[in-house]
Order: C-alpha cells, then sequence, then structure tokens
C-alpha cells in the first residue's frame, strides 16, 4: 500500500483520479475502489491485508 506523504504529495499534484492513478501506477479503477473503501471504512480498512 502506499505510504500517507506520497498519497499527500500525489493528490497535490493530480486534480483527477485518471492524473493520480498514471502518477502511482495504478488503474483508475483501483484508486475508486480504494477511496470507496476508505470513505465507508475508514483508513484502517485500507491498512489491512486481504487474506
Amino acid at each position: 500500500m502506499i505510504s500517507f506523504i506520497t498519497f499527500s504529495n500525489i493528490s497535490r499534484k493530480a486534480q483527477t483520479i485518471t492524473q493520480a492513478s498514471e502518477l502511482l501506477g495504478r488503474h483508475r479503477v483501483t484508486l475508486q475502489d480504494w477511496i470507496a473503501k476508505y470513505r465507508q471504512r475508514g483508513l484502517e480498512s485500507l491498512l489491512k491485508r486481504a487474506s
């Protein structure tokens, strides 16, 4: 997972999810999934490893 500092830096540089996904080297849908998960269950849900 991407560190908070990295995410903070990218969020300043990117104006859209597409731009952020290109900077992170991840698919746009992956970022949308992460954002939805964060909004629904908070940061801790993103930090948990999938089993």
